[in-house]
């Protein structure tokens, strides 16, 4: 059984760019350190060095795992915390 009459039909095809969603997966991609505090500071209006309540830290850690597919250990970094508290917050 042949799908393609000449080896060159079928390399033809097998270069043509496709943009297909396998099962809908969709590549997260990646952000920096340097945006990611940028979307801190633009986004939730929270300055560097700014002093936040348990409660309100925890909820914006949630919101950037959940929202930005932030990695814990980025988080830590960027939010100046230890990995175990960020883990306790999710």
């Amino acid at each position: 059984m042949m799908y393609f009459k000449t080896r060159t039909d079928f390399e033809a095809f097998m270069n043509v760019q496709k943009d297909d969603r396998c099962l809908g997966y969709r590549n997260p991609g990646k952000i920096t350190d340097q945006h990611l505090t940028a979307l801190i500071q633009n986004k939730y209006q929270i300055t560097p060095g700014q002093i936040l309540s348990k409660e309100q830290n925890q909820e914006l850690i949630r919101n950037l795992y959940e929202t930005e597919r932030t990695s814990i250990r980025q988080l830590a970094r960027v939010m100046q915390a230890s990995k175990g508290i960020i883990e306790k917050a999710l």
